[in-house]
């Protein structure tokens, strides 16, 4: 029985059969055969059942142990948690919770209406939380943006501030990094058992650092427009972005319930590349970017690499890996300014 022991009187014995919210379900002798049957609503209003399941007006065996293992009182209808008793008809105990507001605001709920998930052995429990429970989130972003990190353009043939001009015939590389981070902090309420309330308090560190390098071969056209105050872009020839995603994250996780923090520390690179051959031509300005006319194929390919530490009290171990997850893409796509696109494209990830 929840919170009781079973004792053997007489020379008899009795088993109670229970479920997983330690209510008794069917009792027998040490034999295993059946003498009784019990079934309940959500709130345990009890139903008896003889052993063949024929309804029965009460307990042929004066079996009082019933719902969540507590005593149900038939003369009063009501089940006895020790603290106070509770009707299984409206859900609620019928006196205030002794320990007041500790157990919840609400002091005549029943265990928050979550029936299914806790249990009160002791009727101390007013409004339990729901886990992991209401939560408080603040998290603060950081970014530098790229275009802030542009490095010098190298173009072959060697032409003095080649990335300025308007159109340029050749191989011309660009390159940037992308920086970026985040701290956040979660803290959510939840129940260490059925009684005590805890907190699952969590920090989290994530920085990012992202380099690219494009190549283009054949025409580069980056020029403005006079008047609308943006720029016509494109290429035609061939144009490859190659770049790598470096990540790393800390995070500690605090457990008022389990008092032992534990930090786990974690990295990973997603390398990737792509490579078009055609032509696209887009208008570009402050506000976005419209893509004009495009007739180009592509292949594109990446593989992702994470590994994860974790360290406790009780020691450091790997808490995670992952190497060479691969993916990869290849088709084609013809766009126009009016009329949208026309795509066709093929994949798979590795396993």
């Amino acid at each position: 029985m929840h919170g009781d022991e079973i004792c053997a009187c007489a020379g008899t014995t009795t088993l109670y059969h229970g479920n997983q919210q330690f209510s008794v379900t069917a009792i027998s002798d040490s034999s295993g055969n059946v003498s009784e049957r019990y079934a309940y609503t959500a709130y345990g209003q009890p139903t008896f059942l003889n052993a063949s399941g024929a309804v029965q007006t009460s307990s042929a065996a004066s079996n009082r142990y019933t719902y969540t293992g507590r005593e149900w009182d038939a003369t009063l209808g009501l089940y006895h948690f020790r603290a106070r008793w509770m009707s299984g008809l409206s859900g609620r105990f019928l006196s205030r919770d002794p320990i007041e507001y500790e157990g919840g605001w609400n002091q005549y709920s029943f265990i928050g209406g979550m029936v299914f998930r806790y249990t009160d052995a002791l009727g101390l429990d007013g409004d339990i939380p729901e886990t992991p429970g209401s939560c408080i989130t603040a998290s603060v972003p950081m970014q530098l943006d790229s275009g802030n990190m542009k490095l010098p353009a190298v173009c072959i043939p060697n032409v003095p501030n080649c990335d300025k001009l308007p159109f340029f015939a050749g191989i011309k590389i660009r390159s940037d990094i992308k920086f970026s981070g985040s701290i956040s902090h979660k803290m959510c309420n939840k129940m260490c058992n059925c009684i005590k309330e805890g907190t699952l308090d969590s920090w989290a560190i994530e920085a990012s650092i992202f380099p690219r390098v494009e190549i283009t071969g054949g025409f580069d056209i980056d020029t403005p427009v006079p008047g609308l105050g943006g720029k016509i872009k494109g290429y035609v020839g061939v144009r490859g972005e190659f770049g790598s995603d470096f990540r790393v994250s800390l995070s500690y996780v605090n457990d008022s319930c389990k008092p032992s923090p534990c930090i786990e520390v974690c990295g990973g690179a997603d390398v990737k590349g792509r490579v078009r051959g055609g032509a696209s031509i887009r208008y570009q300005n402050t506000w976005g970017s419209w893509e004009l006319a495009t007739a180009e194929i592509y292949v594109q390919a990446g593989v992702r690499f994470d590994i994860c530490f974790r360290c406790c009290p009780s020691g450091c171990s790997f808490s995670g890996a992952k190497f060479g997850k691969g993916h990869y893409e290849y088709g084609g796509r013809i766009c126009g300014a009016v009329g949208g696109c026309w795509s066709i494209s093929t994949g798979g990830q590795q396993k």
